[in-house]
């Protein structure tokens, strides 16, 4: 077996190393029947079936709860959480989410430069790691993922295209340095172009939850449906056993026809597994392949629904790998949701996943009683929340465009502010702002921090008396500033328009 090449300057060397892989899984069940791969799209779009006679067959919505950890806002405390509580599992699943590179594009209207390809490169010309911008015009870089150590990184670039322009950045900075910004002479992008698949894991063991889960899906979707109005969404779906069940993958194609996926996804049931490890890999690589992505699509989400690992032979191993990179790549974001049985050694794998696709873990938690026990994972603290509005709240957030005449943000809560009218202890202005803001603090320095409406960290700062914080080069939106004596965030609208 060649070593596997993490990452791969040409995407047909990952091709082929996935593929010798599978033939090694293989080799090593010889007495096993392979389950089939079975794809339930119609050949014709049918008509929209009742949303009400599905969900009658399924529990009430809004009874399984739920948590968020987004790493990305609690940068620091991730680089401490993989080294310690979860150390011991990185050399397990060989993926290393350190060294984060993260651009920024906007046009000249201060919009948000949507589906960009970027790629991290080294002086070489090595390609280190391929990815799109997302709906904020952001994406996510990582140099050496699969290597525990990297060598130098020095003289990094990144390289990207869009519409008819290419561009290159020299000398780039890691996080830690700041973000690398770029503008380009790009019209706005006026309606959002969305594609969510959920994948879900469907042997024996996740029959505490599913018929849950899929009640909490719907009703996400049919909500998602509601609030997006005006936008272009489409549906898929995959379910997976492992590979001695009475199928490997059942799918139902990305499709407009809500009702058609939603009825599919009722149908299934829980059954077979049984030996702990499921074909996570499997279920990937056929998510990604065979479901019908849009290339023009801004914005690619994967709910990643499962209670147990992928198996751990080397050559799954590998697999995983290539379905992350080539996740990222196609701009496609993972967002897991863990469900009753995960251990650390997934959770680990699941956050590092979401944080090399640009997505964000989540996790059932105790407080519905429903299910087996679950896991708390490793961090300081989380909110609790109830799945579907977690759910929707992702899908939305992730889905809207920022910027450039589109949905203004949503400004319920925002102090409109001037000089010294708020707060005793500190005073920001303006807000709403075109890019320059101060801030003031009342009393001994403190540490600041700006996040995005996700809640993902784009800039920590210490302010010293005064500090003036400059958002000019960030899209048109909402943003969060955050004290580290202060228990609560506040918004900051950036309105270039």
């Amino acid at each position: 077996m060649p070593t596997f090449p993490c990452p791969a300057d040409r995407p047909e060397e990952e091709e082929a190393i996935v593929a010798e892989a599978k033939a090694e899984a293989v080799k090593e069940m010889p007495t096993r029947r392979i389950a089939p791969q079975e794809d339930h799209t119609p050949t014709e779009d049918t008509e929209d079936i009742p949303w009400n006679e599905v969900l009658k067959k399924l529990p009430k919505p809004q009874q399984l709860t739920a948590g968020e950890l987004n790493d990305f806002s609690k940068w620091e405390l991730w680089a401490e959480v993989s080294q310690e509580d979860l150390g011991h599992h990185r050399h397990t699943w060989q993926q290393y989410p350190k060294h984060r590179y993260t651009v920024q594009l906007t046009n000249t209207a201060g919009g948000a430069v949507v589906n960009a390809s970027v790629q991290l490169v080294d002086p070489q010309g090595q390609i280190l790691w391929r990815a799109r911008t997302d709906a904020q015009g952001r994406a996510e870089l990582w140099a050496y993922y699969c290597q525990e150590s990297a060598p130098s990184l020095e003289g990094l670039r990144i390289q990207g295209s869009a519409a008819a322009y290419d561009f290159e950045l020299l000398d780039v900075k890691a996080f830690q340095e700041g973000i690398n910004f770029h503008t380009l002479p790009l019209a706005c992008v006026s309606q959002a172009v969305v594609d969510v698949a959920f994948v879900v894991d469907a042997t024996g063991s996740m029959s505490d939850e599913i018929y849950y889960l899929q009640a909490e899906i719907l009703d996400v979707m049919q909500r998602a449906k509601d609030t997006l109005r005006g936008g272009d969404l489409r549906l898929g779906s995959l379910f997976y056993r492992d590979l001695s069940d009475t199928y490997l993958t059942r799918r139902h194609a990305l499709s407009a026809n809500i009702g058609s996926t939603v009825s599919f996804m009722q149908a299934q049931s829980a059954g077979g597994g049984g030996d702990g490890p499921e074909a996570v890999e499997a279920a990937l690589e056929t998510t990604l392949d065979h479901l019908n992505w849009r290339d023009h699509a801004t914005t690619r989400l994967l709910f990643l629904v499962l209670d147990a690992p992928p198996h751990q032979a080397a050559d799954n191993v590998k697999r995983m790998q290539a379905a992350t990179l080539r996740a990222a790549a196609m701009g496609i974001q993972i967002i897991p949701v863990s469900c009753s049985g995960i251990a650390q050694s997934t959770e680990y794998l699941m956050r590092s996943m979401a944080l090399a696709t640009n997505g964000t873990y989540t996790f059932l938690t105790n407080h519905s009683g429903i299910g087996q026990k679950h896991l708390e994972p490793s961090t300081t603290s989380y909110e609790v929340e109830h799945l579907n509005d977690l759910l929707l709240r992702l899908l939305i957030a992730r889905s809207r465009l920022k910027g450039c005449g589109n949905a203004p943000p949503n400004t319920e809560g925002v102090v409109h502010t001037q000089a010294n009218t708020v707060p005793e202890s500190w005073s920001f202005y303006p807000n709403p702002t075109a890019g320059p803001f101060t801030i003031e603090s009342g009393g001994p320095d403190v540490v600041g921090f700006l996040l995005d409406s996700d809640g993902k960290l784009l800039q920590r700062f210490t302010v010293q008396g005064t500090f003036e914080l400059d958002l000019s080069r960030y899209a048109a939106g909402q943003y969060w500033l955050k004290l580290d004596n202060q228990q609560a965030a506040q918004p900051i609208i950036l309105n270039k328009m």
